[in-house]
């Protein structure tokens, strides 16, 4: 991966499609493709072609590796299976070419430019550096948008008393929240620092007028879209110093922006969050907070867009832990002979599963326990036979729990399937046969609740529906698996399935 600078067009729409639309796309790393075109109805599609690519609606829950995958389910459900037939074969013509700019090939913050990161995973310490929180009174914690999140009301909210320079520097400053209550008359506040009420010494990031805020005092920045409640939303305030801009993302998206007259001049003040102040008229957040973080530079809209929709990414390049920007949990088989190791991967190493109890599983997944959610999973599979699940979504760490659902594998002759939960049926897409011992890439995508993933080689969910997919032990390599909160492009999934080496 590389940073780019371009900063393609960013369609927001395409992260909340209420209508599901499914496609499904397919690379192997022979260089042969199946490509086919077959009637759909008014909100699926099959495309096979360069990578596999799916669409998918969902749930809350957990995915396992031979990967497993599962949304919400209901005991009666009518199902819907579409099937590809005749397909040709073909090598698209610019499968060693270069792909275009576009959002999944940048990075996202490293350690070196993290100022701090407060998780609140039950506690207000900052994990990248030594800005710690206290409180006045004794920390409530809730199920947050990653593990814990911080609860903030009137009396409740962080104080970092520690100084953490933003003077005459870009930086960016990202959040979740979750509010409980607004009053268009009423401010409140998110992120601040104070020095004087006085131009450009005191820094905040709030609500105003239900609609977020962002400014030096006297020089600021306001958002045009109205706040909702009780959901989940991510904003983020960038300043670039290199062009006095002031910049408010909303879901990343950009929702306001202007130039300004000079950086921060604030040289001494706490920080607060939750709050923009000790004392004045903005109110303290009502609601939750989770995944405060603060860079020291302004971040490009591709990578703030990641920062929202990049849920999870796992290279395993001898580790299994998650390096996207929310560090998710993950297990692996911990037993003696476990059938879980490190091999050579389509990109560095690669995670085998080679026994029937071998499994890799990884939980909190907000976005993918919610309807009509856009969603994509990415990831490169080198089976060893074309049998048994690869994803796996669940409401339990089982791979069972209320609703559960096979998302990705194999039918009964080899061919690959998708499946999704598109919001009343269980809907089943059939692909092409997937050859062994071969690198393959593949997407899946669509537009839904929170849950786990699994990558594993044994059965899990014994009560899920499983129509077209044969559910078993899934053996052979994973790797470079990606799972976001919207639906890719195309253009989006090119550099996903053309890695440099």
């Amino acid at each position: 991966m590389f940073v780019s600078t371009i900063n393609p067009e960013i369609d927001p729409t395409r992260r909340h499609q209420i209508a599901p639309k499914q496609a499904f796309k397919y690379e192997n790393s022979s260089k042969q493709a199946f490509k086919r075109k077959v009637p759909i109805s008014n909100w699926t599609k099959i495309l096979i072609g360069v990578g596999i690519f799916f669409g998918i609606a969902f749930v809350t829950a957990a995915i396992i590796i031979p990967v497993i995958l599962v949304p919400i389910l209901t005991r009666t459900t009518t199902t819907t299976t579409i099937s590809t037939t005749d397909v040709t074969m073909f090598i698209p013509s610019n499968y060693w070419t270069s792909c275009s700019a576009s959002c999944t090939n940048v990075t996202t913050t490293t350690p070196s430019t993290l100022l701090a990161s407060w998780k609140f995973e039950n506690n207000l310490l900052d994990s990248a550096n030594s800005y710690n929180g206290s409180m006045s009174s004794v920390p409530s914690y809730i199920s947050g948008y990653v593990d814990q999140a911080l609860i903030v009301n009137s009396v409740q909210y962080v104080t970092v008393s520690s100084y953490l320079s933003f003077f005459s520097r870009s930086f960016t400053i990202e959040a979740w929240i979750y509010v409980t209550s607004l009053i268009s008359s009423v401010d409140y506040g998110i992120f601040g620092q104070y020095q004087a009420a006085t131009t450009r010494q005191w820094l905040f990031c709030i609500i105003r007028s239900n609609k977020m805020f962002f400014g030096f005092f006297n020089d600021d920045v306001g958002g045009s879209t109205t706040l909702s409640t009780n959901i989940w939303t991510h904003v983020a305030f960038v300043y670039d110093i290199s062009t006095n801009t002031k910049m408010i993302y909303l879901n990343g998206v950009l929702d306001g922006s202007t130039t300004t007259g000079s950086s921060y001049q604030g040289t001494t003040g706490s920080m607060y969050i939750g709050k923009s102040a000790s004392g004045g008229s903005v109110n303290p957040l009502s609601g939750y907070i989770d995944q405060v973080t603060i860079s020291n530079r302004a971040k490009t809209a591709c990578e703030i867009l990641n920062d929202v929709t990049l849920v999870s990414y796992f290279s395993f390049d001898n580790v299994t832990t998650d390096s996207g920007p929310n560090t998710l949990s993950s297990y692996i088989t911990l037993q003696s002979n476990s059938g879980v190791s490190f091999v050579t991967g389509r990109v560095g190493q690669a995670l085998i599963l080679s026994r029937t109890n071998a499994f890799f599983q990884t939980c909190g997944y907000y976005w993918l326990g919610h309807n009509n959610r856009a969603f994509s999973f990415a990831l490169w599979i080198y089976p060893i036979s074309a049998g048994g699940t690869i994803l796996h979504l669940s409401s339990d760490r089982s791979g069972s729990g209320s609703w559960c659902l096979p998302k990705l594998g194999f039918s009964s002759n080899g061919s690959i399937v998708a499946q999704s939960w598109s919001g009343s049926s269980v809907v089943s897409v059939v692909g092409p046969q997937i050859p062994t011992n071969n690198w393959t890439h593949i997407v899946q995508t669509w537009s839904n609740q929170k849950m786990c993933i699994f990558l594993e080689t044994s059965g899990f969910g014994t009560n899920c529906q499983t129509l077209n997919i044969i559910m078993g032990s899934y053996s052979g390599r994973i790797d470079e698996f990606y799972v976001y909160d919207r639906e890719l492009t195309e253009n989006e999934i090119c550099p996903l399935a053309h890695p440099y080496n």
